[in-house]
């Protein structure tokens, strides 16, 4: 309690500052967060920001604001952890989020940790296959500015539920290209996400994941209507039948 004190004497709590020009009309919760910060009721405010941010219909620019409000929080409780990562999130929602002047160092120092941070951060994204390239091919753009990757996995499964098993994949610059084995059938449902592991097999960064996987129809051999042979014949069929019926319907001379 006493470093708290000793905090709170060397910085007053920011939040204040940032909400004292903001419109008046915000969320109840927004405000009751806001009011418990005022009164240095710290952990019931991290309650009621967490609250008031469990509603994913709030306002991109207000939540963003809030986000930095509860990592400001967070860093107040010296849980650095969690400043740094609410604060993160706040940047990911606004970008341009900035700071007004005369804010304490200690928040400014977050702010920059943060966006330093998401500079680095490594990130995957799956694109579409080539024209040409088999059902099974999944390829995935990977960014990596700290270049901390060292593999990256294609997890894939015949269940949404897993389990989920691993193959390598095969990258070249930041374009990477991995295949989904085949099944026993001709004809199978794959599940299946990527995700980029640093050398001590720490995953960095995933595109979908075990929670919400990319679901593919896999057809190894063509289906029997892609052959043209099999169209053919059945227009010949159809042909000779409406010329059957039409010499029925006509009338005897």
């Amino acid at each position: 309690m006493l470093a708290l004190t000793l905090w709170l004497l060397a910085a007053p709590p920011a939040p204040a500052q940032y909400w004292a020009d903001a419109p008046t009309a915000v969320a109840p919760g927004l405000a009751q967060a806001r009011k418990l910060t005022d009164d240095l009721r710290f952990e019931e405010a991290v309650v009621e920001y967490q609250r008031y941010l469990g509603d994913p219909s709030r306002p991109a620019r207000e939540r963003a604001q809030a986000l930095f409000e509860l990592a400001v929080l967070h860093q107040v409780l010296e849980d650095q952890v969690n400043a740094l990562k609410r604060a993160v999130e706040a940047l990911e929602i606004n970008p341009s989020f900035q700071l007004p002047p005369g804010t304490p160092a200690k928040q400014v120092g977050l702010l920059e940790a943060a966006q330093k941070q998401l500079r680095s951060r490594v990130k995957v994204d799956l694109v579409p296959r080539e024209e040409r390239e088999p059902p099974s091919r999944v390829r995935a753009k990977m960014s990596d500015p700290g270049h901390r990757t060292r593999t990256m996995l294609l997890r894939h499964a015949l269940s949404s539920a897993g389990p989920y098993w691993a193959s390598p994949m095969t990258c070249r610059g930041d374009q990477c290209v991995g295949d989904l084995p085949q099944g026993a059938s001709s004809a199978y449902t794959a599940w299946y996400y990527v995700e980029a592991n640093d050398t001590e097999g720490n995953t960095l960064a995933r595109a979908a994941g075990p929670d919400s996987p990319m679901q593919v129809v896999v057809q190894i051999d063509k289906p029997w209507f892609s052959n043209p042979l099999i169209w053919v014949g059945a227009s010949a069929v159809l042909v000779g039948a409406a010329g059957a019926a039409f010499l029925i319907t006509q009338p005897a001379r």
